[in-house]
């Protein structure tokens, strides 16, 4: 596992082998070829914290244009806007400017079209050209903004696939567990855990639970395609700035994604993705951890001490229950009397495992 972990992780040289791929596609006009090895070349990318390396800006300035060229505007304006925060070089930026430019006339947003279109001839100056080229070069731009609409035009936030998932809402919902419509009344069995059955007619068509998961973890098999954090597929998906296996559909689930789960997590992911665990499920068990600080734990070690199979049956508001409550996970029934002792002990043996790989991302403190 030693030996091959590192061919998932993060490559400069990788990146770049991926994006000279890329460009050898898009050349040939094989452009959804070209999006994935230009995506493949964003994901092996190194960069900091801050969305800084230098990989990673050529990657990102290289997808754009394929985008473009495929009429994805907004995801394209994207990868620009993340290339210039990577530190794509100057010399090369008025391409991107004029890039932006184009973009922005192609949304009917001409009044930032011409302010790029301005930004492309000011960044001219740095390109390693010719005089006689750069001044061709502005001529075209010029003529690019003289040719604009000059009627007033819509303008707005193109940041890509930022728009949140809307679930559908209960109308009338259960006051004690507000995932539920008033029409499933839970009741609890010894052995049999908590249940729902209806307390009035149901019709045709009625929504009757709706709910977010409390903890998720996302398909190996997708890993890399769809989000992480909230499942989406996306064309140009966003990199983690510490491993290559995970992707985000947007900044706004990359930083979620950053906040919580993620940076523990990736510290670790090369070997979970090679150890051949056939349980995929036992992942959300480690979720459940990792969503959390471990402050979070100490804090409510009385909590947790004892099951509660019942909960959120009782009659006080202090124990409705609430999805986002990592007690109402905690209490789940687990059957755990049905296992037999290889279950135990071969379930033992990963919860070691899942603990050996916290301690090594330093979840526990250095």
């Amino acid at each position: 596992i030693n030996a091959e972990a590192p061919v998932l992780r993060k490559s400069g040289k990788r990146s770049s082998q991926l994006r000279e791929e890329g460009n050898k596609a898009y050349m040939g006009k094989r452009n959804e070829q070209a999006l994935k090895l230009y995506t493949d070349s964003v994901r092996f990318a190194p960069y900091t914290g801050e969305g800084k390396g230098e990989e990673l800006g050529l990657a990102l300035a290289n997808r754009s244009a394929v985008l473009a060229q495929v009429k994805e505007f907004r995801l394209a304006l994207q990868d620009i806007s993340l290339a210039f925060l990577a530190g794509y070089p100057l010399d090369l930026a008025y391409k991107l400017h004029e890039r932006k430019a184009k973009c922005l006339k192609e949304l009917g947003d001409c009044e930032n079209a011409e302010l790029s279109a301005k930004e492309c001839i000011e960044a001219i100056t740095e390109a390693k050209l010719d005089n006689e080229k750069k001044e061709k070069f502005r001529e075209n731009v010029k003529k690019f903004m003289n040719d604009l609409p000059k009627e007033p035009n819509a303008t707005g936030n193109y940041a890509g696939n930022e728009s949140s998932i809307l679930l559908p809402r209960i109308s009338t919902p259960n006051m004690q567990f507000p995932a539920f419509s008033d029409a499933i009344e839970l009741k609890y069995e010894g052995g049999r855990g908590r249940f729902g059955v209806a307390s009035r007619d149901i019709k045709l068509g009625e929504l009757i639970c709706v709910e977010k998961p409390p903890v998720f973890y996302l398909h190996e098999e997708t890993s890399g395609v769809n989000c992480s954090n909230c499942f989406r597929e996306s064309i140009a998906p966003l990199p983690s700035p510490t491993c290559t296996q995970t992707v985000f559909c947007s900044r706004v689930c990359q930083t979620e994604a950053m906040a919580t789960y993620h940076v523990v997590e990736s510290k670790f992911m090369d070997v979970l993705f090679q150890h051949g665990l056939k349980k995929k499920e036992w992942f959300l068990a480690l979720r459940a951890v990792t969503l959390k600080p471990l402050s979070f734990f100490l804090e409510n070690v009385d909590k947790y001490e004892s099951h509660n199979p019942d909960h959120g049956l009782e009659k006080t508001s202090m124990d409705l229950y609430k999805t986002e409550d990592f007690s109402s996970l905690y209490n789940l029934v687990g059957h755990h009397e049905m296992w037999e002792w290889r279950d135990h002990a071969y379930k033992a043996f990963f919860a070691l495992f899942f603990v050996r790989c916290l301690q090594k991302s330093n979840y526990f403190g250095a």
